[in-house]
C-alpha cells in the first residue's frame, strides 16, 4: 500500500508495506508520544501501530509525566516545545526516577539543542520535519538496545491486551488503544 503524507509542507511518499517487519521483538512495546501538535501525533500513531507497537498520546508535558507514571511505557517520544511543561523539564523529571528510553522529537535543530538533549539523558534526537518511517526504525532500534541491556526481568507482564504491573499490583486491559485499569479484589 502506497501513501503520501503532507507534513509541514513536505510530502512524504512512503510504502506502508515495509513498516511491519515480521518477528520483531519490539512489536508489543508501548510507546508514549508526548506531542502537542495533533497532526504530527496522528501520523506517528498510525506508523507505530502499523508496525505493531502500542501507543498512548499526551498533549502536554504535565500529562506526559502523569501518563509515564501510569502506563510505564517502554519508550517515550518527547517533543521539546509543549504547553504546561517543556520537554527538557519532562526529561529531567523522568531521568530522576526512570531509565525509560527517550527519543526527542523537535523543531529545534541547532547543535546546542541536540547536545543538550543527549546530555540530559535522551537516547536519540530527531529534528522536525521527519520521515515517520525513520522514526519507527529509530524507535525499534532503541527498543532493541534497551531490551538487550536490561539485566533484570521486566516487572510488567503483557499477555495479549492484558498488562500486569507486578511492582504496583495493578492490572489493566487495552481497550481500543487506551489502557483501562481493572478493579482487583484481595483473595
Amino acid at each position: 500500500m502506497e501513501g503520501v503524507i503532507q507534513f509541514n509542507n513536505l510530502a512524504l511518499n512512503q510504502s506502508m508495506s515495509n513498516l511491519n517487519p515480521s518477528g520483531n521483538p519490539t512489536n508489543s512495546a508501548l510507546v508514549l508520544i508526548a506531542e502537542d501538535e495533533t497532526e504530527i501525533a496522528d501520523i506517528l500513531i498510525a506508523y507505530l501501530q502499523r508496525s505493531g507497537l502500542r501507543t498512548q498520546h499526551a498533549t502536554d508535558g504535565q500529562q506526559a509525566l502523569t501518563m509515564h507514571q501510569t502506563y510505564k511505557p517502554d519508550l517515550l517520544l518527547l517533543d521539546v516545545q509543549m504547553p504546561h511543561m517543556d520537554g527538557w523539564n519532562v526529561l529531567n523529571e523522568i531521568r530522576s526516577h526512570s531509565d525509560t528510553p527517550v527519543i526527542m522529537l523537535t523543531a529545534l535543530d541547532q547543535d546546542i539543542d541536540k547536545l543538550m538533549g543527549l546530555r540530559l539523558g535522551a537516547d536519540d534526537y530527531v529534528v522536525k520535519p521527519f520521515n515517520p518511517a525513520e522514526v519507527v526504525a529509530r524507535v525499534q532500534a532503541v527498543l532493541r538496545r534497551a531490551q538487550t541491556n536490561t539485566p533484570s526481568p521486566t516487572k510488567i507482564l503483557r499477555v495479549g491486551k492484558f498488562q500486569i504491573d507486578l511492582d504496583n499490583h495493578e492490572a489493566s486491559i487495552d481497550c481500543n488503544g487506551q489502557q483501562q485499569t481493572l478493579d482487583l479484589t484481595l483473595t
